[in-house]
Formats: structure tokens, C-alpha cells, sequence
């Protein structure tokens, strides 16, 4: 009797495991479908950054000069050499692949093997959909006719470096706090330290937005949990192998490529000088407030049970970071002030917070092992309706970037 039910049990499991993969390629696709409309809409109606990376590849191919951030052009030139296509449908067939790979690799890292969460993949993928289709409560929009600036955005359509740099910033996010968490030396887990060196370097030569807000969050963390004892010898290895040293060594060439003497590029201090281009000053906390509103609402519920992880605490003083970047530094490229490049900082962050907080907040709500506790059921869902009004107007944000006569960027 005892083996029948276990044998029952192993093919249930088998069962819910085959199903859960299989809808998650169709998320995955139906999601990357979404984001190479959108990019084909950008090369060719809007001729957003995706167009201006695709002649930057065609002339790096061609002996031209490097930009500081290479790595899109790279794969570019990869993809036309591969297949033999222009470098604008190779932009296409780059799209598709890297959401679509973004996406699985996400919804793996909020899933946990168990009957449970199998049980429940439907949703789970949901989640994950919303975590690439969201966007801010935009309700100034009736008065200043804007759904992106001023807002602290998580997904953007306009760029193909930035979905580059998510693919590989969840990786390098994913494993570096696997790896601090550990806390521990082993042989087989100090090996991944050199990959962790490898995806540092990575996620600078894609775009630096990612790493620039990492190295501040991860000193100040350092600093908090030195003082508490709670890391060893390990983490710092960890920390100064796998992430300062490679990213130093990169950084400072890129800074010395784009800002270097002669250069017409810098870097200066304005509060709020680049965010009041289109946004009044008083929007800023409406504004932040409503790109926030749902990790808000799941440290309001989970409280510490969210704030004392540590993927929660790192990925909170990143986007910290990103958002002192955004509203105090002004940069100025090619003598042109104001042009807003922090701001991709916001975005990557604001991305592996959101990440994080629907991570953890699928774990308490689905009760995993009784890990959480929850007293009133009521409660628990508070970020659910908050999350379908963030889709809501994160459907309206992609139908403002395919249909281009709306208007509202």
C-alpha cells in the first residue's frame, strides 16, 4: 500500500512538473512575441534607440569606433554574421531570444520544487507576466499628459541594451546572493565566484546602470552586517573577487573612455534638474509613491518577514542608490545637458526589486512549509489588487509604444 501511494505521488508530481514547463514556454514566448512587436514598432515607425544600436553595429562592423558599453553590438554582429540577416531583423531575433530566455530564468528563480507551487504555476507564471508588463499608477497623467517621465518605471520598450542588461543583471543578482547567503567556503561553491567575476563584467560592458547602484548597496551593507557579525571571511571574498575588483577595473576605463580629458561628456550635481525638464518638482513624491505601490504594499503585509532578507535588503539600497542618482546627478553628452542616463539606473533596480518583492510574496501567500503565519486573511491581498491595477496601466504604457499616435511618453 505504502509503495502504491508513493508511486501515485512521484507520476502526480511528474505530471504537474511537465505541465508547469510547458506552460511556461508559452508564457515565455507569448511575452517575447509582446516585446519584438514593440521593438519592430521602435526600428521602424518611432526609430528608437533600437534603430540608433543597430547603425551603431553596422559601424562598429565596418572599423568604426566602439561605444563604451559594446555588448549588444557585439551580439549584434554575431546574429548577422549567423544568419545572415540585417542588423535591423537581427535586432528582432535578439529581442525574442533574451525576453524569452528573462523570462524563464525569472520565473525560475521565484519557483521552489514543491507540489505546492506546481499546483499553482498558473499563477505563479501571472506573476511573472506582471513583472514584465507592469508599470506605475500614472493618475498625473491627466494633468501633465505623461505615463513615463517623472515615474520610476521597471519596464521600458525603447531600448535594447537595457533588456540585455536585465537577462544578465537577474543572473549576476541570482548568484551573487545565493552566494552570500551560503556563507561559506566550499570548493564547489568557490568556483562560482569566477562566474560571479565573469557576469560583474558582463552587465558593465552591456550598460553600467546595474553595477554603478551595486557597489554603493553592497558597501553599506557590508558595513551593517560587519557591524552586526552576521558576515565572515567568506563574504568578503565574495564581495571583493566576484564583484569590486572586476567592476573597478572596467568602470574606470569606461569612465576614462567617455569622460576622459578632451571629451565634450561630464558629470554634475542638480537636484532635480534633469526630473523638472518634464516634471514639476512637486510630482516627485506623487509620482515616486505611485511607482512604488506595489513593493509598498507587500512590506505593509509580509513586513519583516520580507525586510529581513537580504535579497529584499541589497536590491531596497540599490534602487536607493539609483534614485539618488536619478533626482541629484546631470549628465552632459556631447555638451547637451540633462540627457537622462541615470535614470536607467532607476529602471534596472526598480526591475530586481520587483522582482524580489513578488519572489518573496508568492511564498507567503502560497504558505510554503508554513513558513508564514497569516492572521487575517484579508490582508494577505492587498498587493493582488494593487498589482492588476499596475498591469492595467502597464497594458496601456505597451499600447503607447506600438501605437505610436497615442502619445504619452
Amino acid at each position: 500500500m505504502f509503495n502504491g501511494e508513493k508511486v501515485k505521488i512521484v507520476k502526480l508530481f511528474r505530471f504537474y512538473t511537465d505541465k508547469f514547463h510547458l506552460s511556461l514556454v508559452v508564457f515565455a514566448i507569448l511575452i517575447a512575441v509582446l516585446y519584438t512587436y514593440s521593438a519592430e514598432i521602435g526600428m521602424t515607425v518611432i526609430r528608437t534607440d533600437f534603430f540608433l544600436h543597430a547603425k551603431a553595429a553596422e559601424n562598429m562592423m565596418s572599423g568604426g569606433r566602439y561605444p563604451p558599453h559594446f555588448l549588444y553590438q557585439l551580439i549584434l554582429i554575431g546574429v548577422h554574421k549567423l544568419l545572415g540577416t540585417s542588423f535591423l531583423n537581427s535586432s528582432l531575433i535578439f529581442t525574442f531570444i533574451i525576453v524569452f530566455f528573462t523570462f524563464i530564468i525569472a520565473t525560475k528563480g521565484v519557483f521552489k520544487n514543491s507540489n505546492t507551487f506546481l499546483k499553482n504555476s498558473f499563477w505563479i507564471l501571472i506573476a511573472i507576466t506582471f513583472l514584465f508588463l507592469s508599470h506605475p499608477i500614472a493618475f498625473l497623467f491627466p494633468y501633465d499628459k505623461h505615463f513615463y517621465c517623472g515615474y520610476v518605471v521597471s519596464n521600458v520598450y525603447h531600448n535594447p541594451t537595457i533588456l540585455l542588461l536585465k537577462f544578465i543583471a537577474l543572473l549576476h543578482f541570482t548568484l551573487m546572493c545565493n552566494l552570500l547567503i551560503c556563507n561559506q567556503f566550499h570548493r564547489y561553491v568557490n568556483s562560482k565566484i569566477f562566474l560571479l567575476a565573469l557576469f560583474t563584467a558582463l552587465t558593465i560592458i552591456a550598460k553600467p546602470s546595474y553595477i554603478i547602484t551595486l557597489l554603493p548597496a553592497i558597501f553599506v551593507l557590508f558595513l551593517i552586517q560587519n557591524i552586526s557579525k552576521r558576515w565572515e571571511g567568506y563574504n568578503f571574498f565574495v564581495v571583493i573577487l566576484g564583484i569590486v575588483i572586476p567592476a573597478m577595473m572596467i568602470l574606470l576605463w569606461q569612465y576614462n573612455f567617455f569622460y576622459g580629458a578632451g571629451s565634450p561628456n561630464s558629470i554634475g550635481f542638480g537636484f532635480l534638474e534633469v526630473y523638472s525638464i518634464k516634471s514639476q518638482a512637486w510630482t516627485l513624491v506623487p509620482k515616486l509613491l505611485a511607482s512604488m505601490a506595489f513593493p509598498i504594499s507587500v512590506i505593509a503585509v509580509m513586513r519583516l518577514k520580507l525586510i529581513n532578507q537580504l535579497e529584499f535588503q541589497l536590491s531596497a539600497l540599490m534602487l536607493l542608490f539609483a534614485l539618488i542618482y536619478s533626482y541629484v546627478l546631470v549628465d552632459n553628452v556631447n555638451g547637451v545637458g540633462g540627457s537622462g542616463n541615470f535614470w536607467w539606473s532607476a529602471q534596472i533596480t526598480n526591475f530586481i526589486f520587483l522582482f524580489v518583492c513578488i519572489k518573496y510574496y508568492l511564498h507567503f501567500i502560497l504558505n510554503i512549509e508554513n513558513e508564514y503565519k497569516i492572521k487575517d486573511i484579508k490582508l494577505k491581498y492587498i498587493p493582488v489588487y494593487i498589482a492588476v491595477v499596475q498591469f492595467l496601466f502597464g497594458v496601456v504604457w505597451y499600447l503607447i509604444n506600438v501605437i505610436p499616435s497615442i502619445g504619452g511618453r
